[in-house]
């Protein structure tokens, strides 16, 4: 594709709600990929490069690898912090993950429940000012955190009057 090509496809006016494919595109040094121009009613312009050539596909394909790349910030920088566990036990690792998936789902369910309620107000970008997730975990973290209190309470109560039984 020469020098200013790639600008004129991002800055071509199209309507909203439509794309434009872009196949065996040569990008530079002979590199030949194929290009997929979404312009969504609402949001940003999304492009896609890929080397696949079903590209009616590539957009499907997008929003269900969107969806999971979501579903793991959710886990790990936008809710749960996952990471700072530190846990590499398999065992426990695999028991975390399926509490985590149980929450993870609790809290969409409320902030749906939620944003049917009282609706998540749209920011000017097109976007909601806060995810379905977000909307249902804030409510819901004073409870997880008291019953992770009442059940750290009974372990200690458990272990000081049986010290002998292991658990």
């Amino acid at each position: 594709m020469a020098g200013g090509a790639m600008g004129l496809i991002l800055n071509e006016r199209r309507p909203r709600g439509t794309t434009r494919y872009y196949p065996q595109t040569t990008l530079y040094d002979g590199l030949t990929l194929n290009l997929v121009c979404h312009r969504p009613v609402r949001g940003e312009r999304i492009l896609l490069i890929t080397n696949r050539t079903d590209l009616q596909q590539v957009l499907a394909l997008y929003g269900q690898r969107w969806a999971i790349e979501t579903t793991f910030a959710c886990l790990k920088s936008r809710g749960f912090n996952l990471e700072d566990t530190h846990l590499t036990h398999p065992q426990r690792l695999h028991l975390l993950m399926g509490l985590l998936a149980w929450t993870l789902l609790w809290a969409l369910l409320v902030g749906q429940q939620l944003h049917h309620t009282k609706p998540i107000p749209i920011k000017k970008h097109g976007r909601p000012a806060i995810s379905l997730f977000r909307r249902g975990l804030d409510p819901l973290t004073p409870i997880i955190l008291f019953a992770v209190e009442i059940a750290e309470d009974a372990l200690t109560i458990s272990f000081t009057k049986f010290p002998t039984k292991r658990w």
